[in-house]
């Protein structure tokens, strides 16, 4: 894998990102990681789970809905 063709500007492997939930107001900081070391706890989301591909592509100021096992959630 060539590091100079990831897109820059958008949402990757390695991405740190911070999620806000309109409706709770509430804010989550999110690194994104192989699914090896994934830790939800300590804030590692693999980029292979409903949040990790969800966010994939996504830049700044986008609206996301993500589907998760526990219903969706809008980030």
């Amino acid at each position: 894998m060539k590091i100079d063709r990831i897109p820059q500007g958008c949402v990757g492997l390695g991405s740190t990102v911070t999620l806000r939930d309109f409706n709770a107001g509430d804010e989550v900081t999110y690194e994104l990681v192989i699914p090896e070391i994934a830790d939800l706890e300590k804030g590692l989301v693999s980029i292979a789970s409903p949040i990790g591909k969800g966010l994939l592509n996504k830049e700044e100021g986008d609206v996301v809905t993500i589907a998760i096992p526990s219903g969706s959630t809008a980030p």
